[in-house]
């Protein structure tokens, strides 16, 4: 028998951040009412920002979202 496969939700909500002791609007990706990162706009790109590991510069916003969700699937 196969599984059928559950619908998770997912949104993107734009949240004020301290990072580096400055306080930034960044674009927060949550999954199922977990925020599991969230990104920076930079002046060339985006940082995306895991919340157990180091930052990471992407070029485009939709990479940053596709790296933030690669790490998420990793570890849950």
């Amino acid at each position: 028998m196969s599984k059928k496969n559950k619908d998770i939700p997912v949104e993107v909500q734009e949240v004020q951040k301290n990072y580096q002791g400055q306080s930034v609007t960044a674009q927060a990706l949550i999954i199922a009412k977990k925020e599991i990162g969230y990104l920076v706009p930079q002046s060339k790109g985006w940082l995306a920002v895991l919340p157990e590991g180091a930052p990471q510069s992407v070029k485009t916003e939709d990479e940053g979202y596709d790296l933030l969700i690669r790490a998420w699937n990793l570890h849950e």
